[in-house]
């Protein structure tokens, strides 16, 4: 399994009673689930990805809650996106 980068710098802040281990940042999300960024940031723009928490002090920082980001995971599993084959590039001279 991957890596997952979180919020915490430190290993001991990533023990699971540590509040940051259980939030994954969008790298340590891409990491997670084996796509890249630019994966999610597609998704969040269709709204198809898993559930987000923006910070009301640092509007850029975007966390996700490794539990809803399972849950999400296990609500996706054997179905397809409705958006999905409008995000797909169609190839020259097909319709």
């Amino acid at each position: 399994m991957a890596t997952v980068s979180v919020l915490a710098s430190s290993p001991e802040s990533r023990s699971p009673s540590s509040p940051s281990s259980e939030y994954l940042t969008k790298r340590g999300l891409a990491d997670f689930i084996g796509r890249h960024t630019r994966t999610i940031d597609r998704w969040e723009k269709l709204k198809i990805g898993p559930p987000r928490i923006q910070s009301p002090f640092n509007r850029k920082l975007i966390l996700y809650r490794r539990s809803s980001v399972i849950a999400w995971l296990e609500a996706m599993e054997g179905c397809i996106p409705r958006d999905f084959h409008q995000t797909r590039r169609k190839k020259p001279g097909t319709r």
